[in-house]
């Protein structure tokens, strides 16, 4: 099983400065977030375990299963955040894309119809660029931008399925 290893020097080395509430419900330091993906890249998706090692003298072990509780919670909450943002792209950049190629094909009409009222051939010239406009921008949202977050759902994804442990040093 491979291991992330972090060094705490005390358990609120894990959350964030600003938030004085109880282990299971402060926020996550964007510090310790980072370490977790840096040192995750290369890892195999399960099983793995996430260490968490910290000095005998601040150990306190009647407090760990809370903020283990509280981690795993913050993961899935974290997964279920970008998993809807992802779908929520991908859906948008296909509606985009639709209803680009909708007014492209109305454009085309036009032109094919050949029509020669001047009202018609300046509204095939309007449809042109935001049909165009549309397609490649909901295009480059379901193949580009989504990948960003597809990678931020992957990493809570893999995080969900870590066992957590702490160790003393």
């Amino acid at each position: 099983m491979e291991e992330i290893s972090i060094w705490l020097d005390t358990y609120d080395d894990l959350y964030s400065d600003f938030d004085s509430r109880k282990f299971s419900k402060r926020m996550v330091s964007e510090d310790f977030i980072y370490e977790l993906k840096r040192n995750s890249k290369e890892m195999e998706a399960a099983p793995f375990k996430i260490v968490l090692s910290i000095p005998e003298n601040v150990r306190r072990p009647e407090l760990e299963p809370e903020i283990i509780d509280g981690l795993k919670k913050v993961f899935q909450k974290q997964f279920a955040f970008h998993d809807n943002q992802v779908k929520s792209l991908i859906r948008k950049g296909f509606i985009m894309t639709t209803i680009g190629a909708m007014l492209l094909l109305l454009a085309a009409f036009i032109l094919i119809k050949h029509y020669t009222r001047a009202s018609l051939n300046i509204l095939q010239v309007i449809l042109e660029p935001p049909s165009w406009f549309l397609i490649w921008t909901g295009l480059d949202d379901i193949f580009y931008e989504s990948r960003e977050k597809k990678e931020e759902r992957a990493f809570y994804k893999k995080m969900q399925l870590g066992e957590i442990e702490f160790r003393s040093i």
